[in-house]
């Protein structure tokens, strides 16, 4: 895959799967820049009623990796919205 080329699949190894699902389940949570839109991060309190709502109990390693995702995404965010250029759809 060359550099700009997106990932048309991947794979996920057994163990990080649950830890995945629950990033999925609490996505929706992001606290975003006023200006740009941009995600600065989640919002804990939201995650946190996302697993009550959901009865979850979370492991700390579940939520180390959340926030490894966490600071993944938001990278990949700001460097997509540093190359695609104004007036573009982006993605």
């Amino acid at each position: 895959m060359q550099e700009g080329e997106l990932a048309t699949s991947f794979e996920i190894w057994p163990e990080n799967l649950e830890s995945l699902r629950l990033f999925i389940a609490v996505m929706t949570q992001w606290r975003r820049d006023t200006t740009t839109g941009l995600p600065t991060g989640l919002d804990y309190n939201g995650v946190q009623a996302g697993f009550i709502m959901m009865k979850r109990r979370v492991t700390r390693k579940q939520f180390a990796d959340l926030q490894t995702m966490e600071t993944a995404y938001i990278s990949e965010s700001h460097r997509i919205h540093r190359t695609v250029k104004p007036g573009s759809f982006g993605l």
